[in-house]
């Protein structure tokens, strides 16, 4: 992660198991990838802060992603008054949630590797902004 950023969530986001023909076609994992890049711009944007994120994704049957979420050490004031705006069921789509909790500094190394070995690391420390202020007029300087 970003050392600009500081931790604070660690959480499952899960699809209902995919068949064989959707496997084959890519198509489950496709619909997983789109609705988790809609998950991370809805977070973002009810956060109001710009977020650094390592995603670890579980392909096959059993699809599923873990999320390792990281503000912007500058904004961990605004991230813990806007936390309550975000309700991770209802931003995804499938509404599983397995687990959706503050991040542990003491398990670090055990989350980390978690995330980007066990899983396929999909995004590695990946930057979203939340298009307020000046990076709404183009001026975000970590994007």
């Amino acid at each position: 992660m970003d050392s600009r950023f500081t931790p604070v969530i660690f959480g499952t986001l899960t699809q209902p198991n995919a068949t064989e023909r959707q496997l084959d076609l890519g198509d489950a994992q496709a619909l997983h990838l789109e609705e988790l890049s809609r998950f991370i711009s809805r977070a973002t944007l009810r956060w109001r802060v710009h977020l650094c994120l390592d995603v670890g994704y579980e392909d096959g049957k059993n699809q599923h992603s873990h999320l390792l979420i990281g503000v912007l050490t500058d904004e961990l004031d605004v991230w813990r008054q806007n936390r309550d705006r975000f309700d991770p069921r209802r931003a995804w789509r499938f509404h599983i949630v397995n687990h959706f909790e503050d991040y542990d500094p003491n398990h670090s190394g055990d989350v980390f590797s978690y995330v980007t070995k066990k899983h396929i690391h999909l995004l590695d420390s990946h930057l979203t902004c939340p298009q307020r202020g000046k990076c709404r007029r183009g001026g975000c300087s970590l994007t």
